[in-house]
């Protein structure tokens, strides 16, 4: 009997050698997936994004009313797209301007829009269309235009995307805008395509 608790006793002990003292391990694969993604939001730091513009006064009596124009929000976006694709944002009116002897144009501040983290694989975040003349910016309409083009994968703008400036603006070869002190709502809506 005492070989018997001799060698249980040596067993007992050799096992507990082998769990304590030689150590053990397990090891556990991780795979991470980044899938496509593209999102695109309206912000202006204080939760609302309603515009409104008012006709200014004119320089002087008899002539059109002022232009006028607001850059309070910021177009924000994010695309992590497969490698070769492009993308563009296209901008258009829910409801058509006419008869209302007004345009209602937007365009970005800068050409070149900026973007919180472009990506070392070459993202981009576009080029819009700049705040130089009326000319350059986007006369909206019912129809999707072109706004910001040339975006590259991977880049997030942050809170640092397109800062959209609308302008209401009057000119001679519409003549005068009636009265409208209610006002009157368009829904402008930007759309984020791939175009490659």
């Amino acid at each position: 009997m005492k070989k018997l608790t001799i060698g249980l006793l040596i067993i007992s002990l050799l096992a507990t050698f082998s769990i304590v003292g030689f150590g053990a391990t397990a090891s556990n694969e991780v795979t991470i997936q980044i899938p496509e993604l593209t999102l695109i939001g309206l912000n202006n730091g204080t939760g609302g994004t309603a515009v409104t513009l008012t006709a200014g006064e004119p320089p002087a009596p008899g002539e059109l009313p002022s232009d006028n124009a607001n850059s309070d929000n910021t177009l924000d976006y994010l695309v992590i797209s497969g490698s070769g694709n492009s993308y563009e944002i296209t901008a258009k009116l829910d409801t058509a301007i006419s008869g209302r002897n007004y345009e209602l144009y937007v365009n970005t501040l800068n050409s070149d829009v900026p973007a919180q983290w472009e990506g070392g694989d070459g993202g981009d975040a576009g080029t819009g269309t700049s705040d130089t003349t009326i000319s350059t910016g986007v006369n909206l309409s019912t129809t999707a235009q072109d706004f910001i083009t040339g975006i590259t994968s991977p880049v997030a703008t942050g809170n640092e995307g397109a800062t959209l400036k609308y302008r209401l603006h009057f000119d001679s070869t519409l003549g005068v805008p009636a009265y409208d002190d209610t006002g009157t709502t368009y829904t402008v809506t930007y759309t984020l395509t791939t175009t490659s």
